[in-house]
């Protein structure tokens, strides 16, 4: 009988140093280094001071909702990410959306914004408001040259 069925029999404990979280033979971390980096409340992911990041998304809902597409490199499976900052230029087929700029703030207050986990390491960024945006064609895809603040709660 092989030796880990003989332990499994015998319901020895299990070393959780070993288990790994994903299947790939090249990633050999553990359960527990993998929690033990990933976000927890408070903190947050921000690329506010290096270099701009390239968000894709669509408009939808006759052009009064932009979703937006953030991968994060840390898990988030513990926490809730909200958008607290955001800067840059969208643009979509009809040029640039709300007269944005690269490094033009956008005032969070006057949209209504949510953010969903898509997965651990995925967030969907909605921002709507009540009338269609500037220069958006509905159903049309977009980007976002900017930066961006994500909060975990």
């Amino acid at each position: 009988m092989a030796n880990w069925l003989r332990n499994f029999k015998t319901k020895s404990p299990i070393d959780s140093s070993l288990i790994k979280y994903n299947s790939s033979d090249s990633d050999t971390r553990s359960v527990k280094d993998v929690l033990d980096d990933a976000y927890k409340a408070s903190d947050t992911y921000s690329n506010v001071s290096g270099n701009m990041t390239v968000l894709f998304g669509m408009i939808t809902n006759g052009a009064k909702n932009i979703s937006l597409i953030c991968h994060v490199p840390k898990s988030m499976a513990n926490v809730t990410p909200s958008l607290t900052y955001l800067a840059g230029g969208l643009r979509g087929s009809g040029g640039m959306i709300e007269n944005t700029s690269d490094s033009g703030v956008w005032t969070l207050t006057n949209y209504t914004v949510t953010c969903e986990k898509v997965d651990n390491y995925t967030v969907r960024i909605d921002i709507a408001k009540a009338t269609a945006f500037t220069n958006a064609t509905n159903n049309s895809t977009l980007s976002l040259k900017g930066r961006l603040t994500l909060t975990f709660s």
